[in-house]
């Protein structure tokens, strides 16, 4: 009885652990990770969460490197619109 207790908090305290990570990463955290090193189903399922929360950290952080860069493209081209326009403006005058 105690041993089936024992399995039965493992599998219960492991699929907490992965219900955990999937409403941190419902939330928009993909920080943590459950490193979890049994290779059971529930082991399993939780290197998959983990590799998620990896993969989408990944993409995110491309992510914001694209947007800064063409943040910064945009005000370059913003300052040039703006010389284009002096210069415009000083040849019709």
């Amino acid at each position: 009885v105690s041993l089936s207790r024992g399995i039965s908090r493992n599998i219960v305290s492991r699929v907490s652990s992965v219900h955990a990570l999937a409403n941190q990463m419902a939330a928009g955290d993909f920080s943590n990770r459950l490193q979890i090193v049994e290779t059971d189903e529930i082991g399993q399922l939780a290197q998959a969460a983990d590799a998620m929360a990896g993969s989408f950290s990944t993409v995110i952080a491309e992510i914001q490197t694209t947007s800064d860069a063409l943040s910064a493209s945009a005000s370059d081209l913003e300052n040039v619109s703006q010389q284009f326009l002096g210069q415009s403006e000083q040849v019709s005058s």
